[in-house]
């Protein structure tokens, strides 16, 4: 065994892998690390019948005791001809009722549920500041079109926090809307 194959960690109970060409550690990022542990988390929500001028909101609350770290897309399609711009949002929700709730997969299939509660449709009472907004332009020319928004890097909800994804149509037409969310739980 080569001194490269092998290289104890700071805490020395663990250690890493070494590349025997390159002798470089062989590590995985800290997202992918979580689905190892069965704590990264996938909810998503489709509607293909959302009428022009309405939104489709999706929630995500953070229970007592974890922070989520969170990713979140949204997706639209339009049939309308009109090229025009759509947009989504992420917010701070201080005043609100949960909806239906989401079938939250854990993306280590052989794991449970987690903590968090994922729901659609709920009352949005009182809606806190926004964090982020996209547009997104979800019709073409003469065939329509879609497009997508995303968070590529991470937000950091505290716990007894909850954020709403939420996507306004304003494409001249009825639209399909799809929010997925992501999220890993750390305790705190």
């Amino acid at each position: 065994m080569s001194v490269f194959s092998r290289l104890l960690l700071w805490d020395g109970t663990h250690t890493a892998g070494v590349d025997a060409i390159t002798h470089s550690l062989q590590v995985i990022d800290v997202p992918h690390h979580e689905i190892h542990e069965g704590e990264s988390f996938h909810a998503d929500r489709y509607d293909d019948t959302v009428a022009n001028a309405a939104s489709v909101s999706m929630i995500l609350e953070a229970p007592a005791g974890f922070d989520l770290h969170m990713t979140w897309s949204a997706e639209i399609f339009s049939t309308s001809n009109t090229p025009t711009v759509c947009k989504s949002q992420l917010l701070i929700l201080s005043g609100y009722t949960h909806g239906t709730a989401l079938t939250e997969e854990n993306r280590r299939i052989d794991f449970g549920a987690g903590n968090a509660i994922a729901s659609y449709d709920g009352t949005l009472t009182t809606l806190g500041r926004t964090l982020e907004e996209s547009m997104i332009q979800p019709g073409g020319r003469k065939v329509g079109g879609g497009s997508l928004a995303q968070s590529r890097p991470e937000w950091i909800v505290p716990a007894e926090t909850a954020v709403v994804v939420r996507t306004f149509n304003s494409s001249g037409a009825t639209a399909a809307v799809q929010i997925d969310m992501d999220w890993y739980e750390e305790a705190v």
